[in-house]
């Protein structure tokens, strides 16, 4: 098994690879933005998560699926969920660099559907 996955690596390319080399713009939240604001976001971008950062630092994601997960915790709270803050509500994914292997997140891939892409610092 573990020769077929070097064989398999070997077709596979490091995540920078599939990136100009440009900083890409990403949009992101920020932890007080409310549910009904990143709903708004994603519909008009058609996106099914986006990131929640603070000072440049990843949080989390707030995702549909996210939502989906925690929305039922809350029914309890006196506040429409549109304006829960998305800080509440947030998911975490795995951080991969751009030097990783695209084979070596396919399993991150399968499992949370979605990983976080930056440089190593």
């Amino acid at each position: 098994m573990f020769d077929r996955a070097l064989e398999l690596d070997s077709h596979f390319h490091e995540v920078g690879a599939l990136f100009s080399g440009d900083d890409i713009p990403v949009e992101k939240l920020v932890p007080h933005d409310t549910v009904g604001a990143a709903l708004s976001i994603m519909h008009l971008k058609n996106y099914s998560q986006m990131p929640v950062l603070e000072d440049e630092h990843v949080l989390g994601v707030f995702s549909l699926r996210s939502l989906a997960k925690n929305l039922p915790q809350t029914k309890n709270q006196k506040i429409d969920p549109l304006d829960l803050y998305v800080e509440d509500l947030l998911e975490k994914i795995p951080f991969v660099t751009v030097k990783d292997s695209m084979y070596e997140i396919l399993k991150y891939l399968d499992e949370y559907e979605a990983v976080l892409v930056g440089r190593e610092n």
